[in-house]
């Protein structure tokens, strides 16, 4: 099927970015619409609800932008002790990684603490946001959706299908071309969903690990700002607070943040290992049109675009309902490193 769209390339937007860059991208279409824009890190995902609140720590001097020297990495810390009978562990960062590895440690009887730095929800780039007063706008604008191709996450997928807080994804999706014209791709492989946004499955993760009887507990709106190894124990920090002390800790999350809190911690085999991931930087723009606009596909890759990389309909993928249509759109690599913010 090939069905030419002929204005969905162009956008006004409210982001942070210049008009002069905006003017790549803007012409008319979006010209009504009421928007929203963040910038993020990952695979084409924004940050959730943490997109551009941590100021100056990562790295730079939040008044003049300067990079800060980094720390010389501490000398390898070795635990002799022996495991004591009931662990406890922490796990930094309450994404989808964080919270299914708090859960399977709690149905493995161990006591185990997701902290993570989201202000108003958890999940990291699987969080959802709602706008405008009444809340009847709604996106996904991180994740639009994945697959399972292991059979050990397909039998996760399961539970969560069960549960009612994931279904299968049947839109169009297909990829459209410079020109503007849509071509739907097939696929025989399904495509999931959270039920009425991704955040219903990692708050239904999350109440998992909780309800388990190990004394688990989810931690939002923490930032670990330090960790250090004292009596064996990993001992770690939210600013001049103590958080506790652990005998294990997870980084379920990446980047300069983890890097930061890893390089003086004593762990610096780990960190050089985290020093090796590399984040692609997008923006994310989200697009509320007060009527539908009636576009041929709920998805669409675009294709031979410096600027835009995705296209979604979050009210069509989402069932939600109103006449409201929300679109989230994510930029190329290559635009998002262009436009880079300070961290």
């Amino acid at each position: 099927m090939r069905t030419c769209v002929t204005r969905i390339l162009s956008v006004q937007t409210k982001c942070k970015m210049s008009a002069a860059r905006m003017q790549t991208i803007s012409k008319s279409v979006f010209s009504e619409a009421q928007i929203s824009g963040s910038y993020g890190k990952g695979r084409g995902q924004g940050r959730g609800d943490r997109g551009g609140r941590r100021g100056g720590g990562r790295g730079r001097d939040r008044d003049r932008g300067q990079r800060r020297p980094a720390k010389d990495p501490a000398p390898q810390k070795i635990i002799d002790s022996p495991v004591p009978n009931n662990p406890t562990v922490a796990i930094i960062g309450g994404g989808i990684s964080g919270l299914v590895c708090g859960k399977r440690l709690s149905e493995l009887g161990i006591c185990a603490t997701v902290f993570d730095t989201g202000k108003h929800a958890l999940g990291g780039r699987m969080s959802t946001r709602f706008l405008l007063p009444t809340q009847d706008a709604v996106f996904d604008h991180a994740c639009q959706f994945f697959t399972a191709t292991d059979p050990r996450f397909q039998a996760l997928v399961d539970e969560w299908l069960q549960d009612g807080v994931l279904e299968p994804w049947t839109g169009v999706v297909g990829a459209l071309d410079a020109n503007g014209c849509f071509a739907e791709q097939q696929t025989l492989q399904a495509r999931y969903v959270g039920v009425g946004g991704m955040r219903s499955l990692v708050t239904s993760i999350a109440e998992k690990t909780k309800g388990q009887g190990t004394g688990a507990s989810v931690e939002g709106d923490c930032w670990v700002s330090r960790m250090k190894l004292q009596n064996d124990k990993w001992r770690l920090w939210k600013n001049d607070d103590q958080l506790g002390d652990f005998d294990f800790v997870v980084i379920a999350h990446n980047g300069k943040c983890a890097n930061r809190l890893l390089v003086p911690s004593g762990a610096p085999l780990v960190a050089q290992q985290m020093m090796r991931l590399k984040l692609s930087s997008i923006w994310a723009l989200m697009v509320a049109f007060p009527e539908p606009i009636n576009l041929p596909f709920q998805g669409a890759l675009v294709k031979h675009s410096s600027v835009l990389s995705w296209i979604g309909n979050n009210s069509h993928r989402l069932s939600l309902p109103g006449t409201q249509e929300c679109y989230t759109l994510f930029s190329t690599n290559a635009f998002g490193k262009q436009n880079k913010c300070p961290q």
